[in-house]
């Protein structure tokens, strides 16, 4: 088609009132000529307005082409196409060309070899991606010095200046396009790190726990809509893992860009985190996966009933910085379960204190201490919960680890028989004990390591 057509028919399509004109003249223009005529991001997934819009396009001479490009494989699917490519990103080398050209302009990289080597690790965070590089690099050319880049290349993506035609504008237009439901499915992975594999039960029972479907919805209807964000390519499948997915980093960013703060979010570097009174959370989130977390504080989560080895995640060591994990008021939790076989965890951990959780039952899968002191504790809510912070000092020089309870009836089954020989100190204080049973009494007996047995407030 020659451009003067192109000119004209511009013209023509600016004075349109109605559909069917548009369909005239575009089939009028198109009558008798091959082309080649490219839909560029389509979103409508609707058969009968797909239809409308491609019956001027039979009337082009045979052997033309149409070309759509979209985000949404239904998209794809509606259209009839004879063939479908999945666009992947640009491989490493062809990649860095183009964005070195994005970030140097004129400039030889060879010249700056600092800025080249922190503009390959910039790279590895994108993904192949040639809009990435346009929108990252553009920002870097700005100041072709080491300190500036350095700052670029520790923000998030939308941190970054951005020009209309970058990279958010157009993530923010793929998001608009999503219904309402799925919006807030897809903001929600902003709460977790870069490059987590979300199980598909645990998220749909997370959905669930914050509203974002019913509890009585079908798991039909739930995996619907991961279904339908794996459609539309917000959250991709983990290689080789069943029934897992990630969110990719751009889009991860993108989602963080979104929630603007509305969230908590579990970054890698987070020290200390505490729950609080989230009454529909079935289940815990994977915090063993956090790398720093020393601090973890869970309380009146009313609707937990079992923590199992998702709260480990899929790190070979679950909590290799965890020091203190409290639990409490957790009053329908009944059981703890260990760990897969092949995990180690908690390595560092010297303070566990359970308080208020009436059903649970031992035992308890914490791993083997060498020397191990244990207070019990039932008499006030003001004696139970100093076991929180009472002789911390003393405790990390004397006993590595101190579990503090508040319910004399789970310390007999808290630990497997394989850890008693660890507890070399123990503090019971109780208004109800008056003689130990049968049972409790062997269980005292294999305290072979204990050097210290103290009994106050006992009657």
């Amino acid at each position: 088609m020659a451009l003067s057509d192109t000119l004209s028919m511009s013209a023509d399509l600016n004075s349109l009132s109605s559909l069917d004109q548009a369909q005239r003249i575009l089939g009028d223009k198109l009558k008798g000529r091959r082309t080649l005529i490219v839909l560029d991001d389509v979103w409508n997934e609707l058969s009968s307005q797909s239809e409308n819009l491609c019956k001027p396009l039979h009337l082009a001479y045979k052997g033309s082409k149409v070309i759509v490009t979209t985000r949404s494989k239904n998209v794809a699917s509606i259209n009839g196409a004879t063939e479908i490519m999945h666009l992947h990103g640009l491989e490493d080398e062809d990649y860095w060309g183009y964005f070195s050209e994005c970030a140097f302009g004129d400039a030889n990289p060879s010249e700056y070899p600092q800025l080249e080597n922190i503009g390959r690790q910039v790279v590895r965070k994108l993904a192949g991606s040639p809009l990435a590089a346009k929108t990252v690099g553009g920002s870097l050319k700005l100041k072709l010095e080491e300190n500036h880049w350095r700052a670029v290349s520790g923000s998030k993506l939308w941190q970054i200046e951005q020009k209309e035609d970058d990279i958010i504008s157009a993530l923010w237009l793929s998001y608009e396009h999503l219904p309402d439901h799925l919006k807030q499915c897809f903001v929600y992975f902003a709460l977790f790190p870069k490059k987590y594999n979300f199980h598909g039960d645990v998220l749909v029972q997370m959905w669930r726990a914050h509203g974002f479907l019913s509890m009585e919805a079908p798991d039909e209807i739930a995996y619907g809509y991961i279904h339908d964000l794996l459609q539309l390519s917000f959250i991709e499948k983990v290689a080789n893992q069943e029934d897992q997915y990630v969110v990719h980093d751009l889009l991860h960013d993108f989602a963080e860009s979104i929630s603007n703060g509305e969230l908590f979010q579990i970054e890698d570097d987070f020290h200390s985190i505490e729950l609080l009174f989230c009454h529909n959370w079935k289940t815990l989130p994977p915090f063993g996966s956090l790398p720093f977390l020393r601090t973890l504080k869970i309380r009146h989560l009313t609707t937990v009933e079992s923590v199992d080895a998702g709260f480990y995640g899929n790190a070979a060591v679950a909590f290799p910085s965890l020091e203190e994990l409290l639990f409490e008021g957790m009053n329908q939790w009944k059981g703890w379960s260990g760990i897969e076989c092949n995990q180690q965890a908690f390595p560092r951990l010297r303070d566990i204190c359970i308080q208020n959780c009436t059903q649970l039952m031992g035992p308890l899968p914490l791993p083997s201490f060498n020397r191990m002191q244990i207070s019990v504790s039932d008499l006030t809510s003001e004696k139970i919960i100093s076991c929180e912070s009472e002789n911390k000092a003393d405790v990390s020089t004397s006993y590595p680890v101190q579990l503090s309870l508040d319910r004399l009836g789970i310390l007999f089954g808290c630990l497997p028989t394989s850890s008693l020989a660890t507890i070399h100190m123990l503090d019971i204080s109780s208004y109800y004990l008056e003689a130990f049973n049968k049972d409790q009494v062997e269980w005292l007996q294999q305290l072979t390591s204990l050097k210290e047995l103290r009994f106050t407030d006992c009657l």
